[in-house]
C-alpha cells in the first residue's frame, strides 16, 4: 500500500522514489502469477478442484488478485 501511494503521489518522498517506480510493477507481475498459479493447487488453471481451499480459491482468491494486479498495474502505468 505504501508503494502505491508513493507512486500515484499521495506520499511525497523522495527516498523511495526509484523503488517506487519499480516496486508496482513487479508486485502487479507477482499478483498476475498467482492468478494464474501453478496449474497444480492455485490459480484460475489448477487442476486439483475439490477441496474447500479450490473453491474458495475461484471463487475468492484468484479473482482477487486478478483484481489488484490490474489496479496496480494500472497506477504503475499512469504515474
Amino acid at each position: 500500500a505504501g508503494l502505491i501511494a508513493v507512486q500515484a503521489q499521495l506520499i511525497m518522498t523522495t527516498e523511495l522514489r526509484t523503488f517506487a517506480r519499480i516496486g508496482p510493477r513487479f508486485l502487479a507481475a507477482v499478483f498476475a502469477a498467482r492468478a494464474i498459479g501453478d496449474f497444480r493447487y492455485v490459480g484460475i488453471f489448477k487442476q486439483v478442484k475439490g477441496s474447500r481451499f479450490a473453491r474458495l480459491d475461484t471463487w475468492i482468491y484468484s479473482p482477487l488478485c486478478c483484481l489488484l494486479a490490474v489496479l496496480i498495474a494500472d497506477v504503475a502505468l499512469r504515474h
